[in-house]
């Protein structure tokens, strides 16, 4: 049975309203860690450039003095903001008529349409993960900054929203290497050390890596040594016992080839327009089709760290 653009409109709200949005934040292992810390969903309230307030000095005014000496005071700037512009996408979803001619009750056309939401939304999604670890060369100009844009070799860009490293050696990545190819738990250019390196203010809370280099540090492990069984999936969505000083290993399918990267999921925010939030703009015919009806799915969104010496990789790891 093929139903009317009221139809549509109305079985969506009544079955979808924000419950298929819900279930791509906790299906997708990165929004669901930031979320879970409160730190996903933050709201973009107009405007088209989002300004996030960060401390990139220290004050440096603190002091021992003689008690008769005269009391001067400084003032010293330590804060500014950090700028970045939202990024949007869509993605088209299509019903034909051909399509809910074949369903021979309201239920199987809820079905139809469920499938489609939760495609469409799933392709956002993986588009979205794609983007947030793709390699910093790779990054279009319409593309979401991911985390590449923070962690990064200091020589290609040494400025992170519009902050220059000049101006504040924080905002450069705690680490970056290309040429260490061992994973080594400890020692010289090993994960301790990488842990040391990004360890301002506060350690990593999480390791991502492919599944072939934690498999690889699995490997290194005596049975039961430096593994949290009863924990059973590392704070994350992919069920794995592999921790290291206390930071959960996590695996994930968009991570490149040969890296390990380590991230202070307290210091990441990802902020959306909450109309635009994985969400349709509704039913409407489509054009360029017989009596077939389409659905626009948007994102806008904008994926940021207030302190990047919390966050590092290593990108070369091979054994």
């Amino acid at each position: 049975m093929a139903v009317t653009i009221n139809d549509l409109q109305a079985i969506t709200k009544d079955k979808f309203n924000g419950k298929v949005t819900q279930i791509i934040y906790e299906t997708n292992n990165f929004l669901d860690l930031i979320n879970k810390r409160g730190n996903a969903k933050k709201t973009l309230n107009g405007g088209y450039q989002l300004k996030l307030p960060v401390r990139y000095t220290e004050l440096d005014q603190a002091k021992s003095v003689d008690p008769d000496d005269a009391r001067s005071t400084v003032r010293v700037e330590t804060r500014t903001d950090l700028v970045f512009d939202p990024k949007f996408y869509i993605c088209d979803i299509v019903a034909t008529w051909n399509e809910q001619s074949k369903c021979k009750s309201e239920h199987a056309v809820v079905n139809l349409l469920k499938e489609k939401l939760a495609e469409g939304l799933e392709d956002l999604s993986a588009k979205v993960s794609e983007h947030l670890f793709q390699a910093y060369a790779n990054i279009g100009s319409n593309d979401l900054r991911g985390i590449y844009d923070f962690i990064r070799d200091p020589s290609t860009s040494t400025t992170y929203a519009e902050l220059s490293s000049s101006d504040s050696s924080d905002h450069v990545a705690g680490l970056y290497d290309t040429t260490t190819t061992v994973l080594s738990l400890y020692g010289s250019n090993s994960m301790d050390y990488a842990i040391r390196q990004c360890s301002f203010r506060e350690p990593p809370t999480h390791i991502f890596t492919t599944r072939a280099i934690a498999s690889i540090y699995s490997s290194k492990l005596q049975p039961g040594e430096r593994r949290q069984p009863q924990t059973g999936k590392g704070g994350s969505g992919w069920d794995s016992d592999l921790y290291f000083q206390g930071i959960p290993i996590i695996a994930d399918a968009n991570i490149t080839s040969g890296h390990m990267i380590f991230l202070n999921m307290n210091s990441l925010y990802f902020f959306v327009y909450p109309d635009d939030d994985f969400k349709g703009d509704g039913w409407e015919r489509d054009p360029d089709r017989l009596k077939a009806d389409r659905n626009l799915l948007t994102l806008v969104c904008v994926f940021a760290t207030d302190c990047r010496k919390q966050h590092g990789a290593f990108t070369g790891i091979t054994s």
